[in-house]
């Protein structure tokens, strides 16, 4: 939801992020595992707001069809 957009939004910032499990920040599996960025907020936008593709990475339970 909008939530989950807004807080990985801040610690793309430099705010708290998903600590101490950094790889879920990682939405669209791409880049540095460990850290999200720019790239994957906007995926996540895109996910919930545009009908996008489903979140990636090592997350991912198999709940949605990539």
């Amino acid at each position: 939801d909008l939530a989950d957009v807004i807080y990985l939004a801040g610690s793309v910032n430099g705010g708290n992020g998903p600590y101490p499990f950094r790889h879920l920040g990682n939405v669209d599996g791409l880049g540095d595992p460990e850290v999200a960025d720019a790239a994957d907020v906007a995926y996540l936008v895109d996910y919930y707001f545009g009908c996008g593709p489903c979140p990636t990475g090592d997350w991912y339970l198999g709940l949605c069809s990539p």
